[in-house]
C-alpha cells in the first residue's frame, strides 16, 4: 500500500511517470521507478519505525525478483519527526511542476532541513541488489487473503524479541535448529507472546496442502493473520481458488 500510495502522489504531481508494466519493460528506463522505490522504502521505514526487509517495497515497485537489502545508513539521516515547507521542485530537479508541499519527515537530530535529508536520501548509495526472476514452467504462484485484517509487523518482531528475552535458551536452539534448515513445528513458536502461525491459519493451510497438486502453502513475511500463498503444478490452481473461495479467502493471484 505504501508503494501504492507514493507512486499515485509522485505521478499525479509529474514527479514520475508511470506506465503499464509492459512498457516500462520495454523502455529498460528504470529512473523514474528507482526514484519510486527510494522514497517508498523511506516511507515505509518511517511508518514502521525500524528498517526492515524492504523486500515486500522492492516487489511492489519492480515485481519478481531475488533480493538483498540496501544498507541502513542510506537512510541514517531519517530519524526523529520534523515538519518542514520546501519546493519539491528544487529537491527534485522537476520543472513540471512548482508546489510547495508540507511534509512530515523524520530528520537526524541536529535537525537538518529536510530538502537537505531528501537530497541525502535520493542521492545515497544505495547498494540493494535485485535479480529478475521467475517460477519455472508449470508452477503457479496464488496468495490468498482470509480477510482477518492482517498484523502489525513492528508488533511481531517486538513480540519476538520479548520470547527471545524472556526463554534466550529455547530460542537460541530455534535459531540454530532453522539455520542448519531443519524443520520446526512453527505453531510451537505461537507463545503467550504472538502467533506467527495462528491456529486459523494452520488449518487453512493443511487443507491447502492436501490438495492434489499442491506443492507447497505458507504464510509470507511476519506471518501472523496476513496473507497465504500456494505453489500448485500444472492445472491445480483452479482447486485451490475454490476451496480458498469456500473457505472465505480471496485468491489476488
Amino acid at each position: 500500500m505504501t508503494t501504492a500510495v507514493v507512486g499515485a502522489l509522485l505521478h499525479y504531481l509529474g514527479v514520475i511517470k508511470l506506465s503499464s508494466s509492459k512498457d516500462q519493460q520495454d523502455r529498460k528506463d528504470y529512473t523514474d521507478i528507482d526514484l519510486l522505490h527510494k522514497i517508498a522504502q523511506t516511507a515505509h521505514c518511517i511508518a514502521q519505525g525500524k528498517v526492515g526487509s524492504g523486500f515486500d517495497v522492492s516487489s511492489a515497485v519492480y515485481g519478481s525478483q531475488r533480493y538483498v537489502r540496501f544498507s541502513p545508513e542510506v537512510i541514517s539521516s531519517v530519524q526523529v519527526f520534523s515538519t518542514y515547507p520546501f519546493n519539491v521542485s528544487c529537491v527534485l530537479g522537476k520543472k513540471c511542476f512548482n508546489y510547495v508541499v508540507l511534509l512530515t519527515l523524520q530528520v537526524a537530530a541536529q535537525a537538518l532541513p529536510a530538502p537537505e535529508v531528501i537530497s541525502d536520501i535520493l542521492n545515497g548509495n544505495w547498494d540493494h541488489e535485485r535479480t529478475e526472476f521467475s517460477l519455472p514452467p508449470l508452477m503457479t504462484l496464488l496468495l490468498g487473503e482470509p480477510g482477518t485484517g492482517g498484523s502489525s509487523t513492528p508488533s511481531m518482531v517486538g513480540a519476538v524479541k520479548k520470547w527471545q528475552k524472556f526463554d534466550p535458551q529455547k530460542s537460541l536452539d530455534t535459531w540454530r535448529r532453522l539455520s542448519h534448515g531443519l524443520l520446526l513445528n512453527i505453531t510451537t513458536l505461537s507463545l503467550q507472546f504472538m502467533q506467527i502461525e495462528p491456529e486459523s491459519q494452520t488449518k487453512l493451510l493443511d487443507a491447502t496442502l492436501n490438495l492434489e497438486g499442491v506443492l507447497l502453502a505458507g504464510v509470507p513475511g511476519a506471518r501472523g493473520f496476513d496473507a497465504v500463498f500456494a505453489v500448485t503444478l500444472g492445472d491445480s490452481s483452479s482447486n485451490v481458488t475454490k476451496t480458498w473461495s469456500s473457505l472465505n479467502v480471496l485468491a489476488l493471484l
